[in-house]
């Protein structure tokens, strides 16, 4: 995923360049960043929300450019705060992912 442009971000899966998605930075309410801890410290991710729900999600973890994406994204889009991590909530999402 990387921002290009000032108003949309390019959406691509790393292992198939050939699909990607296009969003409009104006279509979302905000963001929101959670610190999940791990074995080497704790790593942020950033919720691109759209109508309370979480739309996109950029991690420090797996994406080298976090920083340069993040500092782009608060020129455009609102910070909406920062959410309390939850470990039951976590490991829900791990569940669901993993068996859809």
């Amino acid at each position: 995923m990387f921002i290009d442009g000032p108003f949309y971000v390019v959406i691509r899966a790393f292992w198939d360049s050939a699909h990607q998605g296009i969003l409009i930075l104006t279509e979302f309410n905000g963001f929101t960043t959670l610190l999940i801890p791990s074995n080497s410290g704790k790593f942020e991710y950033l919720y691109l929300m759209k109508s309370g729900k979480k739309i996109v999600s950029i991690s420090a973890f797996y994406h080298g450019n976090y920083s340069e994406m993040k500092q782009r994204l608060e020129i455009k889009v609102k910070f909406l705060g920062e959410e309390p991590f939850r470990l039951l909530t976590e490991v829900k999402k791990k569940y669901q992912f993993y068996n859809t």
